[in-house]
Parts: structure tokens; C-alpha cells; sequence
């Protein structure tokens, strides 16, 4: 402290000094810290027991919340998206935005079909020979040329590649 005399004329006392430097230590701890956040409110229009992404588990430990969804044929969790052929609407009377997908067993004798606004699947047993295969379930048939056709009757309702 003495070659800092010049600089500093006046000397503080150092209790005063420990003083100075306790109260600019709890001006700054204070300031850095904040009061915690208010829980946001609930938005009023979801249901009142929808679980954090993830949370949820069907019976085969699958997550719907991160789009898992569990696959007869394949014996597995599945994500559609990833693991299965999207069929689009091709009638009027499917909605414009849904879509319907399939997933193959891993020989191909066996068709998994996922319809909008269903909840679970249905399989579908693959008939004819190899140049004609179709897919059959109920009043369901899925065939493929240049492309898949899922048809209910006669009537086309979904298709894709």
C-alpha cells in the first residue's frame, strides 16, 4: 500500500474497506439473482390429462406422444413416418390432410394398414401370385402396379408409392 500512497491521499480504514466490500458483494449477489417465474397458465383448450411428450407408454411400452405406435407385423414400436409407406386421400370423402400408411411384415405376406381417425390397425394376408399381389382385409384391398392402391370395394381411396 505504500507505493500506491501517492494514488491514494486519503487511507481508508481497512474495517471500513471489509465493510465497503461485504454490502458491493450483496448488491451483486442480489442482482444476479431474479424471482422465478410464474407458472404459465394452462391453455383452457386441452384436456386437463394430456401427458408431457414422452410420459406416456401404451401396453408394449411404445411413446404415441413421439409418434410410436406398436406394429403387429413387425412385433415392434414403429414411428409411422419413418417406418411406413404413406398413402394419400384420393376421394372426396377422406379429408384432405389425412393420411392412411402401411407397414409390410418382413416377408411381405403380411400388410399393416393405418387409417386416419382410427385408432388401432388391421392386417391385411397377401393373395395371388407374383406378378398380381394384393393385400386383402374385409372389403379392404391394397394392390401395387406403379405404386400402391388402397381400395375399399371399388372405390380408390388412398394411394402412394
Amino acid at each position: 500500500m505504500n507505493a500506491l500512497y501517492p494514488i491514494f491521499k486519503h487511507r481508508m480504514p481497512i474495517h471500513n474497506m471489509k465493510k465497503l466490500l461485504l454490502c458491493a458483494l450483496v448488491v451483486l449477489t442480489g442482482a444476479c439473482q431474479s424471482e422465478p417465474e410464474a407458472p404459465k397458465p394452462r391453455d383452457p383448450q386441452l384436456p386437463p390429462n394430456v401427458p408431457a411428450i414422452g410420459a406416456d407408454r401404451d401396453e408394449h411400452g411404445c411413446t404415441p406422444s413421439e409418434g410410436y405406435r406398436w406394429s403387429k407385423v413387425q412385433n415392434k414400436c414403429i414411428r409411422l413416418v419413418v417406418g411406413g409407406i404413406r398413402l394419400l386421400p384420393q376421394d372426396s370423402s377422406v379429408e384432405r390432410h389425412s393420411f392412411a400408411f402401411v407397414v409390410f411384415s418382413g416377408d411381405r405376406e403380411q400388410a399393416e394398414l393405418y387409417l386416419p381417425r382410427e385408432k388401432g390397425s388391421v392386417v391385411m394376408n397377401r393373395t395371388g401370385k407374383a406378378d398380381g399381389y394384393a393385400w386383402v382385409y374385409d372389403d379392404y384391398t391394397l394392390t401395387f402396379m406403379s405404386d400402391y392402391a388402397l381400395k375399399k370395394g371399388e372405390k380408390t381411396l388412398f394411394r402412394g408409392k
